[in-house]
Parts: C-alpha cells; sequence; structure tokens
C-alpha cells in the first residue's frame, strides 16, 4: 500500500515513536506530502495521484471533490486527530473511502482535562491566579 503522509514532521514525531514509525514503514510504501499542511497544493499532487491511503492530521483542509480526484487510487484515510467532521463530507463515503480517527483513543484525555478545568475553576483557581498576579509583591532572586 502506498501511504501519503498530510502531517506536520512535529506531529509526526510527536504522534509516532521511532519503533511505531518503522513498523508503519513495513507494513506500507510511505510518502511524505511535499507541503503537508495544505494539501491542496501542487506540490503533492504527484503523492495524492498514487496514495491508496492517507494519514492526516490537525490542521487538514476539507477533502472536496475537486481534492478527491486527485485521488483515484484512494481507500483509506486514517486521521490522527478526533473528529473528522471538518475536513470529511459526503464526497469521500460516497467514493467508498474507508475513514478512521482517534476519536476513541482522545476520549479519556479530553474527559480528564474537562474534569480538571471544572474542579480547578469550583476552586477559584482562575480568578485566584488573576488576583494574585495584580496583587502580589514581587519577590526579589
Amino acid at each position: 500500500m502506498i501511504l501519503g503522509v498530510a502531517l506536520d514532521p512535529a506531529l509526526r514525531t510527536a504522534f509516532f515513536t521511532p519503533r511505531d514509525w518503522a513498523r508503519l514503514e513495513a507494513l506500507a510504501d510511505i510518502r511524505l506530502l511535499p507541503q503537508p499542511d495544505d494539501c491542496v497544493a501542487p506540490a503533492n499532487r504527484a503523492v495524492l495521484s498514487v496514495a491508496e491511503g492517507l494519514l492526516t492530521g490537525w490542521g487538514c483542509p476539507p477533502l472536496t471533490p475537486a481534492l478527491l480526484d486527485w485521488c483515484p487510487a484512494l481507500k483509506l484515510l486514517v486521521h490522527t486527530g478526533g473528529s473528522v467532521r471538518a475536513f470529511v463530507g459526503p464526497a469521500v463515503y460516497a467514493r467508498g473511502i474507508l475513514v478512521a480517527s482517534q476519536t476513541e483513543r482522545n476520549a479519556e484525555p479530553v474527559a480528564e482535562f474537562c474534569l480538571a478545568q471544572i474542579l480547578l475553576a469550583a476552586k477559584g483557581v482562575g480568578r485566584a491566579s488573576r488576583a494574585y498576579a495584580t496583587t502580589a509583591i514581587p519577590i526579589p532572586y
């Protein structure tokens, strides 16, 4: 399988350990998009024209019918983020492209963050932090 990768290098190293990336390379012929932050850039056309899979991340532009025309072999879209609603529309599903995301994997840390914010708000941490920043006497070092 030829896998086009539309991930910023910083995200790629944040989401994949070297070992995980090596495992992915053993499973697919990896082709990095020259401009991963802009799928519709003409420089990406050569990769998209042969990609059977596409690995995306945050900031992926909408996969419009025009962009999908550049991807005649595309069968699989794997999004490293949660929801795909912002960029996957009916045209993707109409072409029979399988879509996977990390929604389930992201659910627990998102819930933990929300709970932490609720607890911090209930304790007045934001208000206390703002008050401290405006009234505290600087400590000389």
